[in-house]
């Protein structure tokens, strides 16, 4: 289930890269999220609601590869060799692990602990040279490499080592409740996010109630987070620059601005929906793009691995 900042900060950039005519492989990662309990039901219900998301976004199936994550048995293969190669030490100073454990670390599932690990693999399997990730990822992405080197030092030149591709602004759209954290559908205030298949009034509902400050003048500055994030949004979605939006909106309060930046999103994101829609109803043909998605991912991954397996001699 797709938010606005899953699109913003990555999505877009999906179909940005096809169109660049990169070869693109996106994975459906359901072995991440058993990190935390799943409804079975649910879980395989995302899985196929993400992928009609994509190609409601704008993914074409002739240009992306599109593939279950759990259906291609070589990145769990691949991630018991991370698993053995990965000091502890690297893996205690990833702060994903904290901010998600928390205080309860000792609860926390130790596939949370060791996730970044299988996310190397979803990586590397494939020798990925640009990786379009959040800022929040970037440090997966620099443990990625690590494992990388590693490795082709022991064993010689096995894996490529991917770069980050990370977009300077907007690459980590905030909450609207509490700008100081990432927006999240996990959040249990509904109006934090702002899904890309809500409904126009809900859109406009949430971005009227959106965190912004006593001061009332749009301006964009770091020390105001809330005005801040809505003011990168209407950027993202106008395309005009900061300064031109501070100018159009000097004179007025928040409410204007709310208003314009509502209906920017509502145009923006009812074309989504309805083809969302559209494409969800057809399970036949989102079941044959995943599954053929799964065959020529499996393909290209079990050649990587068989390489590794006969340097690090498993292969007889």
């Amino acid at each position: 289930n797709l938010h606005l900042g899953n699109y913003l900060g990555a999505v877009k950039r999906f179909v940005e890269l096809q169109d660049a005519n990169a070869m693109c492989i996106y994975c459906l990662v359901d072995l991440h999220a058993i990190t935390n309990w799943q409804d079975p039901k649910e879980l395989r219900q995302n899985t196929i609601e993400v992928t009609a998301a994509f190609l409601a976004c704008g993914l074409r199936q002739e240009n992306s590869i599109i593939f279950n994550q759990s259906q291609v048995p070589t990145h769990t293969e691949l991630a018991w060799i991370f698993n053995c190669v990965t000091r502890m030490g690297w893996l205690n100073r990833m702060t994903q692990f904290k901010d998600k454990a928390g205080k309860d670390k000792e609860n926390a599932s130790s596939g949370l602990f060791i996730y970044p690990n299988l996310m190397a693999a979803d990586i590397l399997v494939y020798k990925a040279t640009h990786v379009p990730v959040g800022n929040d990822q970037k440090q997966h992405l620099e443990l990625t490499r690590d494992i990388a080197a590693r490795i082709n030092h022991h064993f010689g030149a096995v894996f490529t080592l991917p770069e980050p591709y990370i977009r300077k602004r907007g690459a980590r759209i905030m909450s609207l409740q509490d700008p100081d954290k990432k927006m999240s559908k996990s959040d249990p205030n509904h109006n934090s996010y702002i899904g890309l298949t809500d409904q126009d009034s809900i859109i406009k509902k949430k971005i009227m109630k959106a965190v912004t400050d006593s001061q009332a003048s749009v301006v964009s500055d770091s020390s105001r987070p809330g005005i801040r994030n809505l003011i990168d949004l209407y950027q993202l979605l106008s395309h005009d620059s900061i300064d031109a939006i501070e100018r159009r909106y000097q004179h007025s309060s928040y409410k204007p601005f709310k208003e314009d930046l509502a209906d920017l999103l509502i145009n923006f994101l009812s074309p989504i929906r309805e083809k969302f829609h559209a494409i969800r109803d057809d399970h036949t043909e989102l079941t044959r793009i995943i599954t053929s998605g799964n065959e020529y991912a499996q393909a290209r991954a079990q050649t990587t691995l068989d390489r590794l397996k006969d340097k690090t001699g498993f292969a007889l």
